[in-house]
């Protein structure tokens, strides 16, 4: 009886492995249908569509611009880019709020990045509205565990 168990047991296990297959290949091929692909990369994950691109994962979004200043020390936590359009990249940072906040009033405008509207008071939690150099968006700072900030940007037209 036990032989029979174990026997009937591995049957329905590959069933619900084939089950899945199954079940992943028709999901595939309806994406397919609709001209959308998903890629797996370490990390990251890509989906291309008819409507463009959008990757989401570890580190910064590959369309991140080159020029954005960073505080010294910052670490991308993760990240989304879609089509060159948008970025959004969450930091984690040395320092204070109001160290990243200072650094930030000072080195934007010094890179090209116009502070257009500037929120809060610097040592618990700051907004800057920015743009410049073909970008316009938002840095917020903020404490939590250490001080992280966000960087949202979409590209002008």
């Amino acid at each position: 009886m036990g032989r029979a168990a174990l026997l009937l047991a591995v049957m329905l296990l590959a069933a619900a492995c084939s089950a899945q297959d199954v079940a992943e290949n028709i999901a595939n091929q309806a994406l397919e249908e609709e001209g959308i692909s998903i890629d797996l990369d370490g990390d990251q994950i890509t989906v291309d569509g008819p409507d463009g691109q959008v990757s989401v994962g570890q580190g910064l979004p590959a369309d991140f611009p080159a020029d954005f200043p960073l505080p010294q020390g910052a670490e991308a936590q993760g990240g989304a880019g879609g089509a060159g359009r948008d970025v959004v990249a969450i930091f984690q940072a040395d320092g204070s709020v109001e160290d990243v906040s200072a650094f930030f009033s000072a080195e934007l405008p010094a890179a090209g990045y116009e502070i257009t509207q500037s929120t809060g008071d610097g040592s618990t939690g700051q907004v800057y509205s920015v743009s410049g150099n073909g970008w316009t968006g938002e840095v917020a700072i903020g404490q939590s565990v250490g001080t992280s900030f966000t960087v949202s940007l979409d590209r002008q037209e």
